[in-house]
Formats: structure tokens, C-alpha cells, sequence
């Protein structure tokens, strides 16, 4: 494989939303922004700004996977719109525990303590609960067969990983 061969099977897989990934490609894919999003986060206010521009690869890399199963890759939104749920469910009950704290005549000090712990139970709820929902629509996009053939998406595509085919038997000697 060419280094020009090389570069445009990583740029499809990352940078293009069209067309169809299998298993292997999806979970490569997935272990590498995994890895370049940690090293960013390393990296510490402007990496943590840099690593959103990674949402674009998954995306990318989700739809690519979702047409393999003959889905669209809409479908990536349905997580994203529970996390964020989640997330102001979490915002909206935290600020109901701190108005109970204030308005239950407590001074502000034991409100504030009350808010902080309150605040941090919710927020880890919140956060285990959206980090289970990713978690599960991963594994059910990653886990799941693709389907044979063309679909209305187009033909599987050739894996980025060539594995070479082995033979039960070698080939006869040619004469």
C-alpha cells in the first residue's frame, strides 16, 4: 500500500460521513480518537478546545458504521439527545436541592455544603448514566454484523487492515 493509498483510506475513515465501515475498521478507528482525544486532554485548556474538533471524526466514523448495519446515520443523535437530558435533568434538580436548602431557613454556609453535595451526587448520577448510554450504543454499533452485499448505502468496503489470507493447504509447486 502507498503512502498517497495510506492517507486517503485515514481521511475517508475520519473526515468523510459517506459510505460503509466493518467491525475492525470501526473499533481501530474508535481506539485511535480515543487515544488522540486523551493525549489533547494532556495538553491542558487548548487541547481540551482542540479535542471537540475529534466530535467531527466520530461522527464520520459512526455514520460510516450505522450504514453498515443499513441504518442512517442520523441515528447517532438519539445518545447525544438522552446525554443532554440527562445532563439538564441533573442541572434542573441540583438547583431544586440548593432553593430547598435556602428556603428551609438553614443559614447559607450548611445551604452551600448542602448544594455541594447534592450537586456532586446528581452530577455523578447524571454523568454514570449518560457515560452507560455511549457506552451501549458503542458496543451495539461495534458488536453488531453488517449486512451482506450492497445496500442502499453502498458495497462493504475493503478493510484498512489487510490481513493476509492464510491456506489449510500450500499451493501446489508450479512447474
Amino acid at each position: 500500500m502507498t503512502r498517497h493509498e495510506l492517507f486517503t483510506n485515514w481521511t475517508h475513515l475520519f473526515l468523510d460521513p459517506h459510505g460503509r465501515i466493518g467491525r475492525r475498521d470501526f473499533w481501530l478507528g474508535s481506539a485511535v480518537l480515543l487515544v488522540v482525544g486523551n493525549l489533547l486532554h494532556i495538553i491542558l485548556f487548548f487541547g481540551s478546545l482542540a479535542s471537540f474538533g475529534l466530535f467531527y471524526c466520530w461522527v464520520c466514523l459512526f455514520s460510516k458504521r450505522l450504514h453498515d448495519l443499513g441504518k442512517s446515520g442520523w441515528i447517532q443523535i438519539v445518545p447525544h439527545v438522552i446525554n443532554a437530558v440527562c445532563i439538564l435533568l441533573g442541572i434542573f434538580l441540583s438547583g431544586l436541592g440548593l432553593i430547598a436548602a435556602l428556603l428551609g431557613g438553614r443559614p447559607l454556609a450548611m445551604a452551600g455544603a448542602l448544594m455541594g453535595t447534592t450537586w456532586a451526587g446528581i452530577l455523578l448520577f447524571v454523568l454514570g448514566v449518560a457515560g452507560v448510554n455511549t457506552l451501549i450504543f458503542m458496543l451495539w454499533t461495534g458488536l453488531s454484523r453488517g449486512r451482506e452485499g450492497v445496500n442502499m448505502y453502498g458495497a462493504p468496503q475493503e478493510s484498512l487492515i489487510h490481513r493476509p489470507h492464510f491456506h489449510a493447504h500450500p499451493p501446489a509447486p508450479q512447474p
